[in-house]
């Protein structure tokens, strides 16, 4: 009869040969009676027949031993970030695989596949993200014991439930459909793969005891802290006293930065990352801090330059001090345009302190105090100009002489000796410069004070001063007396031959005696 329907016609067994090549080789069923390429049925009729070739495929054999990779466990939080080792384990040896990661992705964001510093450097590592949750290794050499092969990074959705979750590995090659258990060696042979997968055990955050769960410095009743300026910031440090760590933020009136100024700060907190319990994010308040003003500085005073007679107060300098406290002026009392004698004075400098000393210290006392000015003597004033003298008649000494200018700004002009008559007709003779008191307190010392003036001497009676006594000089001086001519200068001195101040006939004879040649009387 005919065989109709579709089903297993036979069944054929081969034995493949020992150290044939590896790769693809194929078979085919054929009709071999009368050579035809068809079959017939039962009565004889010819049937259309198609042959398929068999394709066969001659690989490696796979190893009887297996390598397990193993995934880490943990116990995690929600909102946490964690990490997991991938481990070879009974490791046969294996040089490249494909890996892909399984796990909930409503409970895991995978963050990176990290690679081990076991590895061999020559392995090449294709990194994995929760976007694409496969990775591969390749390399050219075996790894052969057992050790960790990769780290998985997760991060917990904030709102997981509490549970076990797993994480799995398995492979996959570049036909996604194509997952094996088989990892590949250096040889191309393939290794029988086995995975045990990672329990995450996700546990629900507990409430923190605010400060019960915290460590604090020892602080006083009130909970308030008392701290002394001193320039730095003044910190609380606070921190999780229950196990797993965490990060405590401490603020200061709302600010991060510890506070410097003496004040009153509100110290509040918030606390995250503490494994296992619920994130802090609106500050707690826990006391409150104390800046207290620090004792007043022992105040510095600066000194005043030195200046020179003639310049005025406002020409010498207030330098060094305790300057980072305030600054140091004159008193208003002190006339800075004042110029004042050489010498040393004692004049009050006042502190004002700035703002900062005045915030954070205690007063500081005095603010008032006399600092030393030193003036200096000028350099000696040079005499250039000595004064000229007025003649004198014969006989005369030089006090009847007068220096002109007698006196100029550094002090006065004498005769060092006027009892000296001088000569006829001229001579020179000392002069001596006395500095007043002035001068002496404000230069140094003057190195000239002495010098030799010219005094002319006139003839008696030698009234055109020709230096001979003649009846002219008689007929002149009669003129004079008589008010017919006007005699002045040095011509009426020759004239008063008597000294009595006048010119007079007594005058007029005795100049008429000495025209002859005989004495005066």
């Amino acid at each position: 009869q005919n065989f109709t329907g579709n089903g297993m016609l036979f069944t054929v067994q081969f034995k493949v040969k020992e150290n044939v090549n590896i790769g693809q080789t194929w078979m085919d069923v054929g009709v071999y009676l009368d050579h035809q390429s068809n079959i017939s049925t039962w009565d004889g009729n010819a049937v259309e027949t198609d042959f398929l070739r068999w394709v066969f495929k001659v690989v490696q054999p796979a190893s009887t031993e297996t390598t397990v990779i193993d995934v880490g466990d943990a116990s995690v939080n929600p909102g946490q970030t964690f990490t997991v080792p991938v481990s070879a384990k009974n490791n046969v040896g294996f040089s490249s695989g494909g890996f892909e990661i399984v796990y909930d992705d409503d409970v895991f964001d995978l963050v990176k596949a990290t690679p081990s510093s076991n590895l061999p450097q020559n392995t090449i590592f294709g990194p994995a993200t929760n976007e694409n949750n496969r990775f591969f290794l390749v390399g050219v050499e075996n790894i052969t014991a057992d050790m960790e092969l990769f780290d998985l990074e997760f991060k917990v959705a904030d709102n997981a439930p509490e549970a076990d979750y797993e994480i799995n590995i398995q492979l996959y090659s570049n036909n996604t459909n194509d997952y094996t258990k088989s990892l590949i060696n250096a040889s191309n042979k393939t290794v029988i793969a086995e995975f045990d997968s990672g329990v995450i055990n996700v546990d629900a955050l507990s409430e923190l005891n605010i400060p019960g769960d915290l460590n604090m410095p020892a602080y006083d009743e009130g909970t308030t802290w008392n701290r002394i300026y001193n320039g730095n910031p003044h910190a609380i440090y606070v921190s999780v006293a229950v196990s797993g760590g965490g990060n405590v933020a401490v603020y200061y009136n709302g600010s991060l930065d510890a506070p410097v100024n003496v004040g009153e700060y509100t110290v509040s907190i918030t606390v995250t990352d503490v494994a296992g319990y619920l994130p802090i994010t609106e500050p707690i308040a826990l006391g409150t801090l104390k800046i207290l003003k620090a004792q007043a500085p022992a105040i510095e005073w600066p000194t005043a330059s030195a200046i020179t007679y003639g310049q005025p107060l406002s020409a010498t300098v207030l330098s060094g001090g305790s300057t980072d406290f305030g600054l140091f002026v004159w008193d208003s009392s002190v006339d800075l345009t004042q110029v004042p004698n050489a010498g040393t004075y004692e004049l009050p400098v006042v502190f004002a302190p700035n703002e900062n000393t005045m915030n954070n210290y205690e007063p500081i006392t005095p603010l008032v105090k006399n600092v030393q000015v030193v003036v200096n003597k000028a350099a000696a004033p040079v005499i250039n100009v000595w004064p000229t003298a007025s003649a004198v008649v014969q006989g005369q000494t030089l006090a009847s002489s007068a220096l002109t200018p007698a006196s100029n700004e550094f002090g006065s002009f004498a005769w060092t000796d006027n009892s000296i008559v001088p000569t006829f007709p001229q001579g020179a003779y000392e002069v001596t410069f006395t500095p007043n008191v002035e001068t002496l307190q404000n230069y140094e010392a003057i190195a000239v004070t002495a010098n030799n003036v010219d005094v002319k001497v006139i003839g008696l009676g030698d009234i055109d001063l020709d230096g001979f006594v003649s009846i002219f000089d008689v007929q002149r001086v009669l003129q004079h007396s008589l008010g017919l001519f006007n005699l002045t200068g040095n011509s009426l001195l020759a004239a008063d031959i008597d000294g009595d101040g006048e010119v007079t006939a007594a005058d007029v004879v005795g100049i008429a005696r000495l025209s002859i040649g005989l004495p005066i009387n």
